[in-house]
C-alpha cells in the first residue's frame, strides 16, 4: 500500500487541493494530475520507503514471533521451521536491498524505477510468506488461533506499503485468496458467512486503497507543481535580479551623467562668465567715453545684448541646477530686511536709470524659509517688474495674514493679457505684448517665471499672479511666519543711494584673467577712482612689500574668488586686512554659483557678486561700501 508518512492525517483536508491548484494555475503552473493513476517513479517516495525499512522489518519480526507463539503447540515443528526459514530469507532480502539502495545514491529517473521495482519484489515476497502462514497454520489450531492469524495477516496487508496501486492489489489478493479459501472450506456453519465478511473487507480495502492512491497522486501532482513553481520563481527571481542590476547600472549611469552635467555646467559657468564679464565692463567704458551719438547708441545696444545674454545664461544655469537636484533647502528664520537690502543694492540703479520708484515695505517681518531661494524668487519677480514698467514704480511688500506672510511684488507696468496668465509660469513661454514701449525692452528668455515656480514648489510655497493689462501686475509668494531673534537688523531704507562718481576712491583689484582685470581697471578709472590692478597673491605680497610707508590706505578690495596656484580670494582678504585693518571693504567676484561661497562671503563680511557683473550694480555697491565706511569712520 501507500507510504502513510506521505498521506494526509485527516481526509477532510483533501478538498483543499483544488484551491492550491487554482492558485498555481493563476501563476501559470499546470500540475499533471495524471500522476494520480500512473506509476511514475518519485524520488521522495522511494527515499521514504527505504527509510522506513528498519521499522518495517521490526514489525515483521514481531509478527513472526506472534505466529510462532500461536502455532507452536499445534503446528508441526518442521512446518514452523520451514516457514521461519522462508521468512528469514525474505527478511534478509529486504535488508540487502535497503543497504544497496543506501550506498547507490540514485540520480536518474530510471534508477529510481529500478529501486522501486526492487522494493515491490521484496514486499511481495513478504506478502507471499504471510499468505503461506495462513495456508500452513489455519487448520492446525482452534478457532481463536485461526481468527488471530487472520487478523494478523490482514493488519500486515493493510499496513504494507507499495509503490503503485497494482502492486497493492496483487499483495492483497495474494494474502486474501488463500485466507478466503481456507475459511470457506472449513465446513463449519459460520464458514461461508465468515468468508463473505473477509471478501467484503477485501473489497473495502481495495476501495480505500484506491482513494488513498488518488489522494497521494494529487499530492504528488501538487508537489511536482510546487517544484515547477519554485523553478519558475527562481527564473523570475533571476530575471528580477538581472533587471534590478540593470536598473542599478542605469541609475548609476544616470547619476554619473548628472554629475558630468553638473561638472560641465560648473566649468561652463566659470569659463563663459569670464568673457561676458569683461565684455560688459568694456562696453560700459565704451559707452561712457563715446563722443558721437551713433557710437553711444551702438555701445548701448551692445550693452543691452550683453545684459540679455547674461540673463539667459544665468537662468539656464539656475534651471540646470534645479534639474540636477543641486539646490538644497536650508530652512531657517530670517529677517526680510536682509533680503530687501540685497535687492535694493541690485535693482535700485536699474530703477533709477528708468526713472522708477523702487520701494520696500514690511521690513520688520521675519520669514521661516530658505533665505537664498526667497531672494532668488524676489530677484526674478523684481527684474520682470522693472523690465515691464515704464511709468510709476515697483513695490516689494511683506504683510501678515494669520500664521502666513504674503511676499508681494507690485508694479504699475503694462500687465499681462488674461489669456496668457495661465501660461506665464511655463518654460520658454513669452507673452506677446502689443504695448509699443514693451517691445524694445523685452529681451527675456521665458525662463524667469518658470524658475520662480520651480523654486516655490521646492519650498512648498504657493505662488499666485493677478494682472490687469495697462494697469500692472502683482505676484504673491506665501510663506510661514518666522520667529525673530535677538538682534538688530538695519532697515533697508537706510542704505546708501547710487553715486555717479568715485572720485578719490582708492581701490585694489585682484583678478587673474587679463581681459577682466584690464576692463575692471579701465571702468573704475572712468569713474575717477584710483586703481591698483594685481593678478595673484604673489603680486599682492610683492605690492605690500614695495609700498612706501605713509602711502594712502585703500578703501576697497575687489577680488576674484579663485586665483592661480591654488590660492583663493579669501587669502587675499585676510592678507590685506592684516595690513590695512578690518574696516577694508571687500567685494568678491566669482564665476561659479556655489552656496559655500555665499557662506564664506558672509563669514568674511564681504559682498559676493556673480560674473558677469552689471556695471551699474557694481557702481551702486561701491557707493554703498563707501558710505558704510564713512558712517563707521
Amino acid at each position: 500500500m501507500l507510504d502513510h508518512s506521505h498521506q494526509p492525517q485527516r481526509p477532510n483536508r483533501l478538498p483543499a487541493a483544488p484551491r492550491w491548484s487554482q492558485r498555481m494555475a493563476a501563476l501559470g503552473v499546470r500540475p499533471d494530475y495524471r500522476l494520480a493513476h500512473s506509476d511514475r517513479p518519485d524520488p521522495d517516495l522511494t527515499a521514504s520507503l527505504y527509510a522506513r525499512t528498519p521499522a518495517a522489518l521490526l514489525g515483521h519480526t514481531l509478527g513472526a514471533v506472534a505466529v510462532i507463539t500461536l502455532c507452536r503447540g499445534s503446528a508441526p515443528r518442521w512446518l514452523l521451521l520451514g516457514w521461519l526459514l522462508l521468512f528469514a530469507a525474505a527478511w534478509g532480502a529486504r535488508v540487502a536491498v535497503a543497504r544497496r539502495y543506501a550506498a547507490s545514491r540514485p540520480a536518474s529517473t530510471e534508477a529510481y524505477r529500478r529501486w522501486q521495482q526492487a522494493w515491490n519484489v521484496t514486499s511481495l515476497a513478504c506478502g507471499a510468506v504471510w499468505a503461506l502462514a495462513v495456508a500452513a497454520f489455519y487448520d492446525d489450531g482452534h478457532s481463536l488461533q485461526s481468527t488471530a492469524l487472520i487478523l494478523l495477516v490482514y493488519s500486515y496487508c493493510i499496513g504494507s506499503p507499495a509503490t503503485s496501486y497494482r502492486v497493492f492489489v496483487v499483495y492483497l489478493l495474494m494474502c486474501f485468496v488463500p485466507m478466503v479459501a481456507h475459511v470457506a472450506a472449513d465446513g463449519l456453519p459460520d464458514s461461508l458467512p465468515m468468508a463473505g465478511l473477509i471478501v467484503g473487507g477485501l473489497l473495502v480495502t481495495l476501495v480505500i486503497g484506491r482513494q488513498y492512491r488518488q489522494a497521494f497522486g494529487e499530492l504528488l501532482a501538487l508537489k511536482v507543481g510546487n517544484e515547477q513553481l519554485a523553478d519558475q520563481l527562481a527564473i523570475e527571481k533571476a530575471a528580477a535580479e538581472e533587471a534590478r542590476a540593470s536598473a542599478e547600472q542605469a541609475r548609476a549611469a544616470a547619476e554619473e551623467a548628472n554629475r558630468a552635467k553638473t561638472r560641465f555646467f560648473a566649468a561652463a559657468s566659470h569659463d563663459l562668465r569670464q568673457p561676458l564679464h569683461a565684455l560688459s565692463l568694456f562696453t560700459e567704458t565704451l559707452r561712457q567715453r563715446a563722443r558721437e551719438d551713433e557710437t553711444a547708441l551702438l555701445a548701448g545696444r551692445i550693452a543691452e545684448s550683453v545684459a540679455a545674454l547674461e540673463s539667459l545664461f544665468g537662468e539656464l544655469m539656475d534651471l540646470s541646477r534645479l534639474d540636477a537636484g543641486g539646490v538644497e533647502l536650508a530652512v531657517q528664520d530670517f529677517p526680510i530686511a536682509e533680503v530687501y537690502a540685497r535687492l535694493r543694492l541690485h535693482f535700485e540703479p536699474l530703477a533709477f536709470d528708468k526713472g522708477l520708484a523702487l520701494r520696500f515695505r514690511g521690513c520688520a517681518h521675519w520669514v521661516h524659509g530658505d533665505a537664498v531661494l526667497v531672494e532668488r524668487v524676489l530677484r526674478n519677480l523684481v527684474s520682470n517688474a522693472v523690465r515691464y514698467t515704464e511709468d510709476g514704480g515697483v513695490l516689494v511688500g511683506c504683510r501678515r495674514r494669520g500664521d502666513r506672510l504674503l511676499l508681494q511684488v507690485w508694479d504699475s507696468g503694462i500687465g499681462i493679457p488674461v489669456e496668457a496668465q495661465a501660461h506665464v509660469f511655463d518654460e520658454f513661454y513669452q507673452v506677446v505684448h502689443t504695448h509699443a514701449l514693451a517691445a524694445p525692452r523685452r529681451g527675456g528668455s521665458g525662463l524667469g517665471l518658470a524658475i520662480v515656480r520651480r523654486l516655490a514648489q521646492l519650498m512648498g510655497a504657493p505662488i499666485d499672479l493677478a494682472s490687469q493689462p495697462q494697469r500692472g501686475t502683482v505676484v504673491t509668494l506665501t510663506l510661514p511666519v518666522g520667529q525673530p531673534r535677538s538682534r538688530e537688523v538695519e532697515p533697508a531704507d537706510g542704505l546708501a543711494t547710487p553715486v555717479r562718481t568715485l572720485s578719490g576712491c582708492r581701490i585694489v583689484v585682484v583678478e587673474d584673467d587679463v581681459a577682466v582685470r584690464e576692463a575692471m581697471c579701465v571702468l573704475l578709472l572712468s569713474w575717477e577712482a584710483e586703481v591698483v590692478g594685481l593678478d595673484s597673491l604673489v603680486q599682492v605680497d610683492g605690492w605690500l612689500a614695495a609700498r612706501p610707508q605713509g602711502a594712502p590706505v585703500p578703501e576697497l578690495l575687489i577680488v576674484d574668488r579663485q586665483l592661480p596656484m591654488g590660492h583663493s580670494g579669501a587669502e587675499v582678504v585676510q592678507r590685506l586686512r592684516a595690513a590695512f585693518g578690518a574696516e577694508l571693504g571687500v567685494i568678491m567676484v566669482t564665476g561659479q554659483v556655489d552656496a559655500q561661497d555665499e557662506a564664506m562671503a558672509r563669514a568674511l563680511g564681504c559682498h559676493l557678486l556673480y560674473k558677469p557683473v552689471a556695471p551699474n550694480r557694481l557702481r551702486a555697491l561701491i557707493g554703498y561700501k563707501r558710505s558704510e565706511r564713512q558712517r563707521r569712520g
